[in-house]
């Protein structure tokens, strides 16, 4: 049940992009960075997130689907990306665009638990950090 977003998720990220073919991510918005000369900034930046969301979906999957229970066990070793507006919203794209390409893929239960995740994290953004909801 355990899926490590390793693999071809994990690929997205890691690819080398170039200015003139940009490869199709379903709708990941990296960064506001230029890739090219800003590339260390956003490998580090990138790093923690995927960090932070192997260490989520550990918990959560381990807590048998508990959001609350993979927030509370995450939330102060990774306090950096959980208060931080732009690694929140990478964190959501990235599942978006890892969703889409499981619903390309036809793996719709995959696609189901990255929706669901993106979900919560958008949720969190509105309520922690915007104060919108």
């Amino acid at each position: 049940q355990n899926q490590p977003l390793q693999g071809k998720q994990m690929q997205m990220i890691d690819a080398e992009r170039s200015d003139s073919a940009a490869k199709c991510d379903h709708g990941l918005v990296p960064s506001h960075y230029h890739w090219k000369s800003h590339r260390e900034i956003l490998d580090t930046y990138m790093n923690q997130c995927k960090v932070f969301l192997q260490a989520f979906v550990d918990e959560f999957d381990g807590a048998g689907g508990d959001f609350l229970a993979a927030y509370h066990a995450t939330k102060e070793k990774y306090v950096g990306v959980w208060k931080d507006f732009g690694k929140m919203s990478f964190v959501v794209s990235f599942l978006l665009a890892c969703g889409t390409s499981k619903v390309l893929e036809g793996n719709t239960r995959i696609a189901r638990k990255y929706a669901a995740l993106s979900c919560y994290f958008e949720m969190y953004v509105e309520v922690d950090l915007l104060n919108t909801r």
